[in-house]
C-alpha cells in the first residue's frame, strides 16, 4: 500500500488542475475499512517528513478532510497540530480554510467559533514535539 501511495505522491503530473483525478482522489480510492489505519499511519509519516513537498502535505490533509466527512477513526489533535504546523495558514487563504475546517469539525466547534487551535495546550504540545525533531 505504501508503494502505491508513494507512486501517486511522486507523480508531479497529477499536480496540474487539468488532471481528471487529483492525488487525494486517487489515494482515497485505495481506502477500505481494513486498510484505513495503515494508510493513516503512512500519511502521518509523510506529514512528519520535513523533506516532503508542500503539495504532498496538502494532499494528505485533503485525504484527512475526506476521512472526517466519512466519520473514519482518526487522531484529531495530531491532524489539527500538523495542519497548523505544515500549512502555516494565514487569514483568508485556502490553507487557512482547510486547517480551520479540520479543526472546527474535529473539535466539534461551530465554523464561526472563537476557538483557536494555536491557543489549545494539547495542540501546542504536539506542534512543539514536531518542532524538536
Amino acid at each position: 500500500m505504501k508503494e502505491q501511495i508513494r507512486k501517486i505522491l511522486d507523480d508531479t503530473s497529477l499536480e496540474s488542475e487539468e488532471v481528471e483525478d487529483s492525488k487525494a482522489e486517487l489515494i482515497e480510492n485505495l481506502i477500505t475499512e481494513e486498510n484505513w489505519q495503515n494508510i493513516q499511519n503512512y500519511l502521518f509519516e509523510v506529514l512528519s517528513d520535513d523533506n516532503e513537498t508542500y503539495y504532498n502535505w496538502h494532499t494528505c490533509f485533503e485525504i484527512f478532510w475526506g476521512a472526517v466527512l466519512d466519520s473514519r477513526t482518526i487522531d484529531g489533535n495530531r491532524i489539527i497540530a500538523l495542519a497548523y504546523y505544515r500549512l502555516k495558514p494565514d487569514e483568508h487563504s485556502s490553507e487557512s480554510n482547510l486547517a480551520w475546517s479540520l479543526a472546527s469539525e474535529l473539535k466539534g466547534e461551530d465554523y464561526f467559533s472563537e476557538y483557536n487551535p494555536l491557543e489549545d495546550p494539547d495542540i501546542i504540545k504536539i506542534i512543539n514535539e514536531y518542532q524538536k525533531v
